[in-house]
């Protein structure tokens, strides 16, 4: 079993965080929404969700626009008020592709039938059409969770959900997953601790080629700082990760060299073709300049609002790029499931794409090519 925990960030649903029309002058331009003018809760919400017709974009760049966030309930200006190459929902609706010629490989029935994964996150709407028949939700509620944080949606997890496994958006669209829903109530860290604990006695239920293979994490459990929520987080974590070994299970940090050395996020503005790694470039955050790129950024994943809406996200952090490789890991385990964590990332690092500019980007297809080659 692998499990992939990397930093990412979350902002609880129903808070009021956007760009608020009201606050805006009716000539918009790029110092509205870049730098120190904006905050990052803001930022995650972008224009989802309100009204913008009145505004005037066309001294907006799209290289501003690429990083925003929108969703079908936008309400934009006529087109003779946005700029040029900016086309809201032919945005929305090509972000909704993992790209690099991953529906290829679906076409070709790799598309992680059989694999049973999990994600540990917040509460999420388990009936969106992008998950709802491949999800079993099991809410991760604790003493110290009171009743009105127990159900509390976050766009966060259902953001994991859909990039990992969703029907039109997931790198891995056929695997079944476990959904252990985190209460949104501050103690991340030991909430992962119980949801840990769940799954021990879940996979003990399962036959043995249904057991879960792969839980995504988008979050740091490496922090000594857990040790403030409650108790000694920190140190009852590690026992539990004792314990995962014990049960061949391995846990995979960001910050363990055997795993970060490898990944870092990046992306394919809208605008270009998705499918061409030459397209890609680094998140915007990224420091290392030799890592592997995985897509983060300028993606549409499901959203919460209904059974069928959709947000587009200019950004996504480390949080979108975690369920990606782990979507990556369940296509692989579908060819060869005796396959362990540093053999799939050795072959994500043998096939990566290099760009003249001597760039990384993961490779999807010559990586299945090398992950056949292991079951001759």
């Amino acid at each position: 079993m692998l499990i992939l925990l990397l930093p990412g960030f979350g902002i609880t649903k129903g808070q009021d965080y956007g760009y608020k029309p009201e606050k805006l002058p009716e000539i918009l331009n790029d110092s509205l929404f870049s730098g120190t003018a904006i905050n990052m809760a803001d930022k995650i919400y972008g224009f989802s969700g309100r009204n913008y017709s009145r505004f005037d974009f066309r001294n907006v760049s799209v290289d501003i626009l690429k990083y925003q966030a929108f969703d079908i309930h936008t309400k934009w200006p006529d087109e003779g008020k946005l700029p040029e190459y900016f086309n809201p929902s032919d945005w929305l609706e090509k972000g909704k592709n993992p790209g690099l010629n991953i529906n290829k490989l679906h076409r070709d029935g790799i598309t992680g039938k059989g694999i049973s994964v999990a994600i540990f996150d917040k509460p999420i709407n388990k009936n969106h059409k992008e998950i709802k028949d491949k999800i079993v939700y099991i809410p991760v509620d604790s003493r110290y969770t009171k009743e009105f944080q127990k159900n509390r949606i976050h766009f966060h997890g259902i953001g994991c959900a859909s990039i990992l496994c969703g029907g039109t958006t997931g790198v891995a669209p056929d695997v079944k997953l476990y959904y252990f829903a985190v209460a949104d109530d501050a103690n991340n860290s030991y909430n992962y601790c119980l949801a840990l604990e769940k799954l021990f006695i879940i996979n003990d239920t399962l036959p043995e080629n249904r057991k879960i293979k792969i839980v995504s994490i988008s979050d740091n459990t490496q922090s000594k700082n857990w040790s403030s929520e409650i108790g000694d987080t920190y140190n009852h974590w590690k026992e539990l990760e004792q314990e995962a070994k014990k049960r061949n299970i391995s846990i995979i940090y960001s910050s363990l060299e055997s795993a970060h050395k490898y990944f870092t996020g990046g992306g394919c503005p809208p605008f270009k073709n998705k499918e061409l790694p030459d397209n890609y470039d680094y998140s915007t955050w990224v420091k290392s300049k030799r890592k592997i790129i995985l897509p983060a950024d300028f993606r549409t994943t499901a959203d919460n609002e209904t059974d069928s809406t959709f947000t587009y996200h200019g950004e996504g952090g480390f949080s979108w790029a975690i369920p990606y490789l782990a979507g990556l890991a369940a296509l692989s385990l579908q060819i060869n499931p005796d396959l362990e964590i540093e053999e799939i990332y050795k072959y994500l690092d043998e096939s990566k794409y290099i760009k003249a500019d001597g760039k990384y980007i993961v490779n999807p297809a010559k990586f299945i090519e090398l992950i056949k080659k292991t079951t001759k």
